[in-house]
């Protein structure tokens, strides 16, 4: 009984340092492409800006 307790406890605590680990990942991802994004805008903006002078 124990061991198989034990077995599903550590399944259990595994899966949910994956999710947690998925989740992380995807956020950092998220904000990396959030933020090259706003660059990428940035950057058109000053080419903009340039080529107005």
């Amino acid at each position: 009984m124990s061991g198989s307790t034990v077995a599903l406890q550590w399944l259990y605590s595994g899966s949910t340092v994956d999710l947690q680990w998925l989740y992380s990942g995807s956020t950092v991802a998220l904000q990396r492409t959030k933020d090259e994004g706003m660059m990428n805008k940035r950057r058109t903006y000053d080419k903009g800006k340039a080529n107005l002078r």
